[in-house]
Formats: C-alpha cells, structure tokens, sequence
C-alpha cells in the first residue's frame, strides 16, 4: 500500500493530470502500435506477455495521470487477439493498478461491491456442473472477463475520470481511444483482408457475404452477431459527438466513423443491431432536448440522412441486393418476423428454469441444440438465474443514472459525453435480448468501455473554461 502523502499526492494529481494534453495523443499512437503489432505476432501466448510488460511499465509511469494511461487502456481494449487471449488485455491494466494503489480497491460506487456479492453467490451455485462443461480454467477465466471485467475491473480503469477537470481532454480521450481505433481495425480487415471461405461457400456468398477475414495472423469477425453491437453503439457515440457544440475537428472524426459504421453494419445484414442503434438514436436524441435546442437537430439530421443515403447508393448492388434481403426475411407487413429466435428462447428460458442453478459458461447449449441468442439467458443459464438478472440490473442503472433529473452539466464537451453513454446503453439492453455481445471478448470490451467511461465522465468537475479551449483550437 502507498504511503498517506502519496495518495494524497496522487489524488491531487489526478485533478490535475489533463495539463500535459500532448500525451493522450502519444498513448493512442502507442496503443495502436500495440494493436497492429499484435495482428502481425497474433499469437496470443506472446501479446498477452507483451501486455503484461506494456501494462506495468505504463501503469507505474502513468500512476499520477489518469488520462493517458485510459487513453492506451481504451485503445488495447480493442486488440483483436482479445478474442482469443485467455484475459482481456485490458484487465491487466486494472490489475497493475490495484497492485501500485490498493486504495483504488474501494472508490467504486457501492451499488458495485452489492452487485459483485449478488454475483459471487450465484456462480457458487453453478460449481457442482463446471466440470462437465470446459473445465475449471475456462470457468474461472469466463468469470473474469465476463463478470468481474464489466462489474469491477472496467469501471475500475475509469472511475478517475471524475478528477479530470478539462472537458477537451474527456471528449477527445473518448473519441480517439473508444471509437477510432474499432473502426479503423473493423475497416482494415474488410478492405485489406483475406477472406475466410470453405468449400460450402457459394459465389455470390464470396463476392457480398463473406464476413470473416484473415488480417496479418489474426481472423477478424464480421459477422452479425459479432459485430452488429459494436457497430450500432459507435454509431450512437459518433452521432453524439457530431449533433453537439463542440470542436469540428473532433465532429468531422465522427463524421468518417459514422460513415464507416454505417456501412460495416448496413452490409451484414444485422436487422437486431440496425433497430438498436435507431433505438439509441432516438432515446439520446429525447435526452438531447434537456440541453440543447432543438433547432440544431433539425438542420443537421437531414445532412446525416443525406450523407448515409448517398453512401448506400455508392454501393455494389450485389452488397445492397444481400442486406435489402435480410431486413426483408425480417419483417412481414407491419410485424417483425423472429422465427428463428423464438424457439431458441424458449428452449432456453425451460433449460434455465429447470437448472436455475446454473451449468457453467458456454454459449452453446448442447441440452437445446443451439445458442440461446440473448445475452440474458445465456448469464442465467451459465451461473444461475440471478447473474441473468444482475446483467440487466447493471446497464440499466447506469442509463436511469445518467437520465436522472438531477444530473445537471452544462459543459457542452461533457453532455456530449453524456448522450453518447445513453445511446450506447441503449444499445447494449436492446440488442442484448436477441445476441450474443460475447461472442467477442474485443467487442464486448469496447462496448462495456464506453458505457463506464460515459457513466464516470458525466460526474466529472469540470473547469468552464476547459469548453471555450475545445471550440476554439484543433482537438486533434
């Protein structure tokens, strides 16, 4: 444990630690080697060590100076060898930080520490079935990543947002380590990649529907069910960012990834994610009202309508032809036709009822013969009814927080911020029902990382005149 005067010390400096601005921009530039480094090595033995050596040398430098150390953190949560990694890159991060200030162990809200407790009791039910579904490392590594890493680890890297005093540093630390990167990754696997095909894969399946590639020595998913939340929800983030008074620079950003996104998303042929990113649209849009004029959305939404409609136009019709017949085969008339997902759930949501208990961790549920497609049931059904119900209690706390009347920022920087988590919750609680965010650690880590970065940020202090420097000099 630190001494008293160097917590302290390092508490003051973390108030202050948005003063050296040059060096969010060093940790992006340093995570994004990091990343494409790791798709040349791809072995994911090897990157974890290099994590391992990144996180405590940049940790111990960056102790005193929240923002550039979130900056790299934010950008490796989104390294493509997480999918296979047997722990998120990221979560060793959180990890050295524990280890250089255990006092950080206990600043998290307290709803937190209640939810962990609520968690650990209902896994302890699920013990007696590990055996028989991948052994106990799979279990014990599926409860990290995906119980303490978005419950207690995540939020961990970003509760010292609340120190930061400097609106610019907040909005463009959120921007260029939490949508960039997905997007240039996500858009450099489709342009330059090499298709995964076998030989089931027909002709025009080769030219419009190919959704896994192969980028350096990593294999990227395209598909649906794993990239249509992360693309929806940095749709939503890039849309509050652009709609919002604040540096062009920074919108202008948003405006490629928004195009970039769009496109990734509209070419799966994801009916779920495209309803969800609406969904987030418009409840952050309602929210926007609290702040803004109105008036603003107006002239802008037809530029956005109109910016979308000419990119789809551009188009191959092989693409267009694909994706118009996959919102087709979804709806029927006015109803929405989820055929092939009502049976999964109900099938699910019997097995859980008659194993409340819990069967360990493992998307696929040999008993029902498939994947229960909703994130929900498939907590449940892993480590008992109620983790199934403390995956809905957390995002959905964290959005009625963030709506709540009393929450009360006029830093246009910081709303920014604010309408971005809302959208991107959204997205997270709508989707979740009809997907699987953990098909993919990379995914499900971004996403989980703008929802906690949101949620600290908004309840950070900020210094007024930290707005007036964003709208008036370059963000980047």
């Amino acid at each position: 444990m630190m001494p008293r005067h160097a917590d302290e010390r390092s508490a003051l400096q973390d108030s202050d630690g948005d003063v050296g601005g040059k060096q969010i921009y060093f940790a992006f530039c340093l995570g994004m080697v990091f990343d494409l480094a790791s798709i040349y090595f791809g072995n994911p033995y090897l990157v974890s060590l290099l994590a391992v050596l990144l996180a405590a040398l940049m940790t111990f430098k960056w102790l005193n100076k929240p923002m550039p150390w979130i900056v790299l953190v934010s950008v490796i949560a989104a390294n493509p060898v997480n999918i296979n990694a047997s722990i998120s890159l990221n979560l060793i991060f959180a990890f050295f930080l524990i280890l250089l200030n255990t006092q950080y162990l206990n600043k998290l809200p307290s709803w937190l520490y209640i939810v962990l407790v609520f968690a650990f009791v209902s896994i302890l039910g699920s013990v007696i079935n590990w055996r028989v579904n991948g052994g106990y490392f799979t279990q014990f590594a599926a409860i990290l990543n995906y119980i303490v890493g978005p419950f207690f680890l995540i939020p961990l890297i970003y509760f010292r947002l609340q120190k930061v005093r400097n609106a610019k540093l907040l909005l463009t630390g959120f921007v260029i380590s939490l949508i960039v990167p997905s997007v240039i990754l996500m858009y450099l696997a489709r342009l330059f990649g090499s298709p995964v095909v076998d030989s089931r894969t027909s002709a025009f399946d080769y030219l419009v529907n190919i959704s896994v590639y192969y980028l350096g020595n990593v294999e990227f998913q395209l598909t649906r069910t794993h990239a249509g939340i992360l693309l929806a929800s940095l749709i939503c983030a890039s849309f509050a960012v652009i709609v919002s008074s604040v540096s062009k620079t920074i919108r202008l950003l948003c405006v490629g990834c928004l195009i970039i996104a769009i496109f990734l998303l509209l070419v799966t042929g994801s009916v779920g994610s495209t309803l969800a990113a609406l969904c987030g649209i418009i409840l952050l849009l309602i929210t926007a009202q609290r702040y803004n004029s109105l008036k603003r959305y107006i002239v802008i939404l037809p530029i956005i309508i109109g910016f979308a409609f000419v990119g789809w136009n551009q188009v191959p019709q092989g693409i267009k032809t694909y994706a118009d017949s996959r919102y087709e085969e979804r709806f029927s008339g006015s109803a929405i036709e989820a055929s092939d997902r009502t049976i999964r759930w109900q099938e699910s949501l019997e097995y859980m009822i008659q194993n409340p208990e819990g069967r360990g961790w493992d998307l696929y549920v040999s008993t029902t013969g498939s994947y229960p497609h909703n994130e929900y049931l498939a907590y449940a059904i892993a480590f008992g009814f109620l983790c199934g119900l403390l995956y809905i209690f957390v995002p959905a706390k964290i959005l009625f927080s963030m709506l709540a009347p009393k929450v009360r920022i006029k830093s246009p920087a910081q709303i920014t911020i604010l309408l971005a988590g809302v959208g991107v919750v959204t997205v997270l609680l709508f989707i979740s029902f009809s997907d699987h965010l953990t098909a993919n650690r990379w995914y499900f880590n971004v996403v989980w990382s703008i929802v906690w970065y949101s949620y600290f940020a908004s309840m950070a202090v900020i210094n007024p005149k930290s707005d007036e420097t964003a709208l008036q000099e370059p963000a980047l």
